[in-house]
């Protein structure tokens, strides 16, 4: 990463991929919600201080691709823990 705000963001959305990975894992809905609650707040953190990114190219690019990653895990994680 080239900028330790770029490291944060893109550490906060791991986190939250992290957190969404723990909610599909367990059956424990207080748990699986709870972890959702936490991807959220990681997500909202890395959000935050998005707009206020001046990288490279090829780091916004690594940094969008998580972001992807993340939106598709919390759409899978909120009808995983709907269901429940």
């Amino acid at each position: 990463m080239e900028t330790a705000l770029a490291q944060f963001v893109y550490t906060e959305l791991d986190l939250a991929l992290t957190f969404c990975d723990m909610a599909l894992s367990t059956r424990d809905s207080d748990h699986a919600k709870r972890r959702v609650a936490l991807a959220m707040e990681a997500y909202e953190s890395a959000g935050r201080y998005l707009q206020e990114l001046e990288v490279a190219p090829y780091v916004k690019q690594q940094i969008n691709e998580k972001l992807r990653q993340l939106q598709k895990a919390l759409e899978q994680v909120k009808k995983g823990t709907g269901s429940r």
